[in-house]
């Protein structure tokens, strides 16, 4: 998956792991494998008012009782795995943008490139609810933690609903390099200088549902709708603050 894809769909999907753990991929076991290839549509970067539909591959490996883990959002160890609490550190990759994806917005802005991201994990859970929180920090990306509420509904034997609320904090390196524009980039692209400081980047809220094909294999839906705020939202380089994405996809596990 594209960096600039992983990033857009990475609460999404982590709705889908929490959905197809309730669905059986569950820590006590030695080993457990999750796929799902489908197709996703979603804004071309943060803050744009285009959107594009583009191939969807997840998958999720875990091994020795769920403490080591490996997938499309990285490889890590959980040292706190219980049935209430659970915590992952693990190193990631993502966090790229491209002019030539939008040149007619992105023109003079440079690209973005992609690198490895450090990734901190904690949840715990009350039932079917859980509260838990996402950072990720890398030397150019910066810091973002993304705070979240989810819970996960049996409506039948075959059908889960994933629920979730997220906002998203961000500090100034990472506000800057994504929603800033320097002297330089004014000039060659024609837009306002704008420093972009540390604070909330964005809410949102989002809903995954499973239909059970059978034991092992899923259909997922799911969508995403979140708004941009602070500076992430007043910079001339967002073009719609609203940002919303969907995907479908078929998932197996065993």
């Amino acid at each position: 998956m594209l960096p600039k894809t992983t990033v857009i769909f990475a609460a999404v999907l982590l709705q889908a792991t929490t959905l197809a753990a309730a669905a059986g991929v569950k820590g006590d076991r030695p080993f457990a494998f999750s796929a799902m290839l489908g197709a996703g549509y979603a804004p071309i970067y943060e803050g744009s008012n285009t959107s594009e539909a583009s191939p969807l591959l997840d998958f999720n490996v875990s091994f020795g009782d769920g403490r080591f883990f490996a997938g499309t959002r990285g490889i890590g160890y959980a040292p706190v795995l219980t049935e209430t609490l659970s915590l992952r550190l693990g190193i990631g990759y993502g966090g790229g943008r491209k002019m030539k994806d939008d040149p007619a917005n992105l023109a003079g802005l440079g690209d973005i490139d992609a690198e490895a991201l450090g990734l901190l994990s904690a949840e715990y859970r009350m039932g079917q609810f859980g509260f838990g929180a996402d950072v990720m920090a890398g030397s150019e990306y910066g810091v973002t933690a993304d705070l979240k509420a989810t819970t996960t509904i049996a409506v039948s034997d075959k059908v889960n609903l994933s629920g979730e609320i997220l906002a998203t904090y961000a500090d100034q390196s990472h506000m800057q390099r994504y929603f800033g524009v320097t002297t330089a980039q004014s000039a060659a692209s024609g837009l306002d200088g704008f420093a972009a400081g540390s604070g909330m980047k964005s809410a949102g809220v989002g809903i995954t549902v499973s239909y059970d094909c059978t034991e092992a294999t899923s259909v997922m839906v799911g969508a995403r709708y979140s708004k941009l705020a602070g500076d992430a939202a007043e910079s001339p380089i967002t073009r719609d603050a609203s940002q919303a994405s969907a995907f479908v996809g078929l998932s197996t596990r065993f």
